[in-house]
């Protein structure tokens, strides 16, 4: 994922990350072991605003490949998550599409629901606290939470300790 804005004062790979971290970590299982192969995360400025730019990077997350683009680039803005399973078939998910272009399975639209990510995204988020007030939130689900949280910053860190940038 990455646009061409905000500039901010710290890294784009924290402003962007987080959300690809998490994709990726909730498809492989948020315990999955994270390798990082030396010179395999690169740091792509942006010419038009050089502080900024884009982390490219390959990773392991435990037997699965992972390639990452993060961050700020003078493109287009992506946001792109594809799949591509051991059978051949692969799934992507564009939401730079029209809904109805927005999820391919074997190059083949797939309807999505007609609410909006980010709408959706919180939605949950204001059911998880109603749960917790009301006592429906169990211990486990919140450590589950804490452990992911902890696992997607662990791998942003690892990617800017490669990259000499400061964490956020």
């Amino acid at each position: 994922g990455h646009n061409t804005r905000p500039i901010r004062a710290f890294s784009s790979l924290y402003d962007y990350g987080p959300h690809d971290a998490a994709m990726c970590l909730a498809l492989v299982g948020p315990s999955a072991e994270v390798a990082i192969e030396p010179g395999e995360v690169r740091w792509l400025p942006m010419p038009s605003h050089p502080e900024a730019g884009l982390c490219a990077a390959r990773v392991r997350l435990g037997e699965v490949e992972v390639r990452l683009r993060i961050g700020l680039a003078d493109e287009p803005k992506t946001r792109l998550l594809r799949v591509a399973l051991r059978s051949g078939r692969e799934l992507v998910y564009d939401d730079t599409q029209p809904r109805e272009a927005k999820l391919l399975d074997a190059g083949r639209p797939v309807p999505v629901g007609g609410e909006l990510p980010l709408d959706a995204a919180i939605g949950r988020f204001l059911g998880a606290i109603a749960r917790w007030r009301g006592g429906g939130w169990s211990r486990e689900e919140a450590l589950a939470d804490v452990r992911l949280a902890a696992r997607v910053n662990a791998l942003l860190d690892a990617l800017a300790s490669r990259l000499d940038l400061e964490p956020a």
